[in-house]
């Protein structure tokens, strides 16, 4: 664990958080987003900086897949680590796929949970679980390896640690942008720009 403090307010932000896992990526990683909010601020992030979302699968419109649909991927780019970026309201909704997919230690998904305690996608209505109630869940989940941590420096030194079947938990705060863009592109022009990117390079 790579913890300042779990009793105060968090000092990380959702973006600070997708800001510090996009920069600590492998040139070669894979990235799937949830939807909503972690996809958003993603897609921003990246326009902001000019860099491509081509090696990023955004999830939108499938709430609690973004696992699943990481090992899907993985299981056609074994030779490539992916991140998937998803949600405490995501985790909560398909518990079974992770105690099915995490023990899976020939494919090379690391899972981080971005938690604030609620569903931001659907009008921030409140987890029904508590901070402590989350962990102990978490505990007895079976990834390979178990990190949360509540700091940018955190956030990366996960990320470099792991390779394969990781869950990183990061709580963060509810600060959020009050005009977050969405993505300009169509899920059809990024599903092409995603499948391009290995074969080529996109512009998107």
């Amino acid at each position: 664990m790579w913890l300042s403090s779990l009793t105060e307010r968090p000092g990380l932000s959702r973006e600070s958080t997708i800001e510090s896992i996009l920069g600590t990526r492998k040139s070669n990683d894979i990235s799937v987003s949830s939807l909503g909010g972690n996809s958003c601020d993603l897609w921003m992030l990246c326009k902001n900086k000019g860099q491509s979302i081509a090696r990023n699968f955004c999830c939108i419109g499938a709430m609690g897949h973004t696992y699943a649909l990481a090992h899907g991927v993985s299981n056609g780019c074994r030779a490539n680590r992916v991140v998937c970026i998803g949600g405490d309201g995501s985790i909560m909704m398909h518990l079974g796929n992770n105690t099915i997919l995490s023990p899976l230690l020939d494919q090379t998904v690391i899972h981080i949970v971005i938690y604030n305690g609620m569903h931001s996608s659907t009008g921030n209505q409140p987890l029904m679980i508590g901070r402590g109630d989350l962990l102990a869940l978490v505990e007895g989940l079976p990834y390979e390896r178990k990190l949360i941590v509540n700091t940018a420096d955190g956030v990366k030194k996960a990320l470099r640690s792991v390779h394969r079947s990781a869950l990183i938990l990061v709580p963060v705060n509810d600060d959020t942008r009050k005009s977050l863009p969405r993505p300009t592109e169509t899920p059809t022009e990024q599903k092409h720009a995603f499948m391009g990117s290995f074969g080529s390079n996109s512009k998107l």
